[in-house]
């Protein structure tokens, strides 16, 4: 794809959507798409986990298939893309009953 690709992926709750902008927004194309994340989020504290892509290489197909997954645990938040894992310590995570 010569113009590239873009995309977002709610990993927690929330709805992937495509924005269709208007001419001219995007200074370099004149139509240009733009992913977003939509959600209706009450008073308080919320734990957002949302993944965007943005790539103009000839391996960006590829990357549409790698959305990551993600748990959440007592203060450590799991990514996983494939094989790989990483783990992140959140002091202040607090899983809600």
């Amino acid at each position: 794809m010569p113009w590239g690709i873009s995309g977002a992926a709610a990993l927690t709750d929330g709805e992937a959507k495509l924005i269709d902008t208007f001419p001219n927004t995007n200074l370099l194309y004149n139509l240009a798409i733009l992913p977003t994340i939509c959600r209706r989020l009450k008073p308080g504290c919320h734990l957002l986990i949302d993944c965007f892509l943005a790539d103009r290489t000839d391996q960006a197909e590829r990357y549409m298939k790698c959305i990551p997954q993600v748990e959440t645990a007592e203060r450590t938040i799991r990514i996983r893309i494939g094989k790989e894992e990483r783990s992140i310590q959140w002091p202040d995570l607090k899983q809600e009953d």
